[in-house]
């Protein structure tokens, strides 16, 4: 029984374990939101950062269409009309020879060439660069012509005919302005095909920015949707299973795919708490039967002995009346003991046992109780012996818990070991004397290792071949309160046919 009890407990803990350890890889319902956020924030930034490289592309482009395309305009405008003016500057100094025409002509001719200059380090264009080269050399040969022809007038005394050069001037004039005509055509048609361009990038940017609305708006519902459904389905599986405990099924969960750490934490536990809960109802089963067992053999005798006695069958024989009574005094007792074991692990469940604490020597105890045990070896013929060293410290301790102790190791002894078998009971100290052990071995049926740790939980006895031996199941787990009582330690030793050794340890006084 306590071997399946065992099986049970350990696929119990390897299914904890692995679910344990599947979880480990798995995603906490924090780190799971932090990233669907983190998803939504990234999303938003690089489409916001996509936006913003299109804003800045937009504003370089107006810049330029302002900057650029705009002023070079304005400034071909006033070259063309500071080109008019040099024409009819040269015209009206030609014909009337005034000084302060040709000085005005000189202002308006720094001006020009200046201004030609800066449109040549403002346009980018190389094609349009070339043509205000092409503007400015002709500007330049036509003011070179000029001075060449003011020198001649001045050279002449006589009338000088000027209407040659006069032709000549305006054509030249002419080339230069069709130059920046062309000039302010190719910069508008440029700026209008920006403008366009600027246009269309405003429209896209707008529909761009409606459409990272939308998708950051429908990412974040998908992400809380999936998140809440895993989350909600993952309790809603938790609550069905907690109706089913209600009603006495203790079935596991099977672990929840895509379920967040957390969850998987819980359904874990949830296992844990199943096995137990399953476990306890085993050993409620458990407890009923051989408990019932253990008050029915001795309630069945003082019935029946009762009942001799009250019908006076041995009458005749007051030595068989006294044995009769006897018996119903030793069942009495027996009854008494169980009960008295059961109320005395309760209270040590709880913390509430009472020990009186005294010094004493562990080895007058062990001889106090190998008395009561002399009797029953002899008649299975056992070696029951006491080997203690020489010598062994004292201990505080509660001599009657200890003593308890002692009997229950040696009354299990007794009952798993066959006849003309072994048992030896010693006693001995560490090596700095600062504890003392003590240990009941014998050579009887032994243990299997995998339900050593078992054997000293309550309930938990184990079963010789088919013959399961009287007891309630609670000597070894009352014996390990009482020995953690006096901060010590007890622990088993077995190997299957060849028989099992216990021991505890106490602090030395």
């Amino acid at each position: 029984m306590i071997a399946h009890r065992s099986l049970f407990s350990i696929a119990c803990h390897t299914l904890a374990g692995r679910v344990k350890g599947e979880s480990k890889m798995k995603l906490t319902i924090f780190k799971q939101l932090v990233i669907g956020n983190m998803i939504m924030i990234g999303f938003a930034v690089i489409l916001g950062g996509y936006v913003v490289y299109n804003l800045d592309k937009l504003y370089r482009l107006s810049n330029e269409i302002v900057e650029i395309d705009n002023r070079s305009v304005a400034i071909c405008e006033n070259l063309s009309a500071a080109l008019a003016s040099v024409a009819m500057l040269e015209k009206k100094y030609i014909i009337s020879k005034d000084r302060d025409y040709f000085e005005k002509y000189e202002e308006i001719k720094v001006v020009f060439e200046n201004d030609i200059e800066y449109l040549l380090t403002l346009v980018k264009s190389e094609d349009i660069k070339k043509t205000a080269i092409e503007a400015d050399v002709l500007f330049r040969n036509h003011t070179r012509l000029f001075n060449e022809q003011i020198a001649r007038l001045r050279n002449h005394t006589r009338t000088y005919d000027t209407s040659e050069f006069l032709a000549t001037v305006e054509k030249e004039i002419q080339a230069v302005d069709t130059k920046l005509n062309k000039i302010i055509y190719e910069k508008n048609k440029k700026k209008n095909s920006k403008i366009i361009l600027t246009s269309e990038m405003i429209d896209n940017i707008i529909k761009l920015t409606i459409l990272i609305t939308i998708v950051a708006i429908l990412l974040g519902i998908i992400i809380s949707v999936a998140n809440t459904r895993i989350i909600t389905s993952s309790i809603f599986l938790l609550e069905k299973k907690t109706r089913e405990i209600s009603k006495g099924q203790f079935n596991h969960i099977e672990p929840i795919l895509m379920a967040p750490k957390e969850i998987d934490d819980l359904t874990m536990h949830f296992n844990v708490m199943c096995s137990r809960l399953k476990e306890l109802e085993v050993m409620k089963t458990d407890f009923i039967s051989h408990f019932s067992h253990e008050l029915k053999t001795p309630i069945t005798s003082i019935k029946e002995a009762a009942s001799m006695l009250n019908m006076g069958l041995f009458e005749s024989d007051p030595d068989r009346e006294k044995e009769l009574a006897s018996l119903v005094l030793a069942e009495s007792d027996r009854l008494i003991a169980s009960i008295e074991k059961i109320l005395d692990l309760s209270r040590m469940e709880v913390y509430q046992m009472e020990y009186q604490f005294k010094q004493a020597s562990v080895t007058d105890v062990i001889r106090t109780s190998l008395v009561k045990f002399v009797p029953e070896a002899q008649n299975k013929n056992i070696d029951l012996r006491f080997v203690p060293a020489r010598s062994v410290p004292e201990c505080r301790m509660d001599i009657k818990r200890i003593e308890e102790v002692i009997n229950n190791l040696i009354s299990n002894a007794l009952k798993y070991t066959h006849e003309q078998g072994k048992i030896i009971i010693g006693a001995s100290s560490s090596v700095n004397q600062k504890r003392v052990i003590v240990s009941v071995a014998d050579n009887g049926c032994g243990i299997d290792k995998k339900n050593l740790d078992r054997i000293f939980e309550k309930f938990k006895r184990i079963d010789k071949g088919n013959q399961t031996l009287r007891g309630t199941g609670l000597g070894l787990a009352i014996s390990k309160h009482i020995i953690k009582a006096h901060k010590g330690e007890i622990w088993a030793e077995s190997e299957p046919l060849k028989g099992t050794k216990i021991s505890f340890i106490l602090p030395a006084a």
